[in-house]
Order: structure tokens, then C-alpha cells, then sequence
């Protein structure tokens, strides 16, 4: 077959870069075959563009297959805050010189906001003017 794709994953995901390449498999119909070939491209502030190198090899796609590529190494963003899009490009050579098609918009994520929080504590003494030790309890309620 050939051809690659260009994923581009937006801080503040976190990509680890020093796994990368041992880190890509690819999937067709949801069920993951094998280790495909993945590079770093680019890194800079707003994120990560990683390369699949011809990830189709030797696989016959029928009409409405779907590939999955996947990174392992990947940390989830520390805030709740929208994350920007990820983006997909696909070529048709492994050269990149080729664009077939581009997803710039509409996948981004957002880390799952708690529904609500509940909070406890306790203390060693309750004698007044006693020196003692306060423990604060928070636990997150997750959403149903």
C-alpha cells in the first residue's frame, strides 16, 4: 500500500517522546494487529506532530473499514480546561508530498469535571489551646 499520516496532539497533553518509536501500534476494525513505525516530527510550544509511517502496509481495507493508530506513553492534561484540537493528516506516499486528506478541527478532549466533592476532617484533640494535627479530607464524587 503506502502512504503515512501525520497526527498532531496538543499540549497540554503530554507525549513521551523518548518511547515513541516502540510506542505505535495500528488497529483495522478495532482489533490492534501491529507495532507500526511512528516518529516525532515536530515539538514545539503549542504541541507534537508525530509521523505514522506507512501504517497500511499490507493490509486490504474493504469499504467502511476503519484503522486505529495508537501511542502509548501519553499523559492527560493536568487542568479541566478544553484542550485544543488534535489533528490528523493522511498522505498518499510515505513522503508526505501527497495530502488526501486533513482533520483539523473537532477532536479535542476535556478531562471529566467532578460532579461535586465532598470534604471531612478530623483532628487529634479537641481540647481549646491544645497543639494538635488537622487532617482535611477531599473525595471526588464521580460523575454517573
Amino acid at each position: 500500500m503506502g502512504g503515512s499520516v501525520r497526527l498532531f496532539v496538543p499540549k497540554p497533553v503530554g507525549v513521551n517522546t523518548g518511547i515513541l518509536t516502540t510506542s505505535c501500534r495500528r488497529g483495522i476494525n478495532g482489533v490492534t494487529t501491529s507495532v507500526t513505525t511512528c516518529s516525532l516530527l515536530l515539538e514545539d510550544p503549542t504541541g507534537y506532530m508525530i509521523h505514522f509511517s506507512n501504517p497500511f502496509a499490507a493490509a486490504v481495507l474493504a469499504v467502511g473499514s476503519y484503522v486505529t493508530l495508537e501511542i502509548s506513553g501519553v499523559t492527560n492534561p493536568t487542568s479541566t480546561s478544553p484542550v485544543s484540537s488534535f489533528k490528523i493528516y493522511t498522505y498518499a506516499t510515505t513522503s508526505d508530498t501527497t495530502l488526501i486528506a486533513k482533520i483539523e478541527s473537532s477532536l479535542s478532549i476535556q478531562m471529566t469535571i467532578p460532579t461535586s466533592l465532598t470534604t471531612s476532617y478530623t483532628r487529634d484533640s479537641s481540647k481549646n489551646n491544645d497543639l494538635t494535627n488537622y487532617q482535611f479530607n477531599i473525595k471526588q464524587i464521580p460523575s454517573m
